[in-house]
């Protein structure tokens, strides 16, 4: 059988899952409701510029997304088949950063909708997902 995975992910965290046991938790410290200390005027005047607080806190978001999917980048590139769940539309964007490595291009199989569940339902989650492929 290849080296075959199951990344579920979510913003708060992303589990490594082989198809007999979970390998790795990644958390994913992507802050959900920020507060910066000093935080009152709507917008900031540099020179000729203005620079909203909310663009700073969106470029911090997106920033702080992309080192988690380095990490997990990190995690997942020495396996064959990748196949990656979860409820959020972050697996959409782990797809897109896998398939742009050089390592990881091709490897990805499926991204599937799945909901929160136990760690033996994502270890069988696994297992019948690659079982079904495997037979086919």
């Amino acid at each position: 059988m290849k080296a075959s995975i199951g990344v579920w992910i979510d913003k708060s965290q992303a589990r490594i899952i082989s198809p007999t046991e979970i390998l790795d938790t990644i958390p994913s410290d992507i802050e959900n409701r920020p507060r910066y200390e000093g935080e009152g005027k709507e917008y900031g005047r540099f020179g000729n510029q203005y620079m909203t607080l909310e663009k700073t806190k969106q470029h911090r978001l997106e920033h702080q997304e992309v080192q988690y999917l380095k990490r997990i980048f990190d995690v997942v590139k020495s396996f064959e088949r990748i196949m990656i769940f979860g409820p959020a539309g972050i697996k959409n964007r782990l797809k897109q950063h896998l398939d742009g490595e050089h390592l990881t291009r091709g490897k990805v199989i499926d991204v599937v909708v799945a909901e929160k569940m136990t760690d033996n339902q994502l270890v069988a989650f696994v297992r019948e997902y690659y079982a079904e492929l495997d037979t086919k």
